[in-house]
């Protein structure tokens, strides 16, 4: 009778963990996509605009990758902490969303007026850094769930929960693209 290393984890676990990180994949490339289309109208499609929500995003998964690699260390149940990213992301994409449609009107904008770019700077990092933070916390959470199981001798943890969030990515993509538009 054979037993089980502590270290391993059971197929069933291994497939929560990458529904989790594929959820975490095609969420992330979803509310980019929002978050940029919604930018575009309230900075009126400039490539400033572009570049700043992007700059922001990056910022914000660059802060939260930082974040999630200090709480991976710090967390009991990273299981949970990825969970709960995943639902706090869910809402608050929601919020944001609501900012942006409501943004001209607390920012005292009047219609067809133009943001100047440090307004555009700051709307973008307030509005869109915190999500970017977000995802780059969970990544790390993820990787060491990875560590403990779904690691493959291909592919490190690191590889693995790279391919199935890229994997959830253009999945999300494609149905935002073709479905959602």
């Amino acid at each position: 009778m054979a037993t089980s290393s502590p270290n391993r984890v059971s197929a069933f676990h291994r497939l929560g963990l990458s529904g989790l990180v594929f959820a975490l994949g095609f969420q992330a490339i979803v509310t980019q996509s929002l978050l940029v289309r919604e930018a575009l109208v309230l900075m009126f499609g400039s490539e400033l605009a572009w570049g700043a929500v992007f700059f922001a995003w990056l910022l914000g998964v660059a802060l939260g990758g930082a974040l999630g690699g200090w709480l991976e260390s710090k967390l009991e149940k990273a299981e949970m902490g990825l969970a709960a990213i995943i639902a706090t992301l869910s809402i608050a994409v929601c919020v944001e969303l609501w900012l942006f449609r409501s943004a001209r009107a607390w920012l005292g904008l009047q219609t067809g007026e133009l943001l100047p770019l440090p307004t555009t700077l700051w709307v973008a990092v307030v509005l869109v850094t915190p999500i970017g933070a977000l995802v780059g916390t969970a990544f790390p959470l993820a990787c060491r769930l990875a560590e403990h199981g779904l690691a493959t001798k291909s592919a490190g943890p690191l590889g693995r929960i790279y391919a199935v969030e890229s994997l959830g990515s253009l999945f999300g993509g494609a149905v935002f693209s073709f479905w959602a538009i």
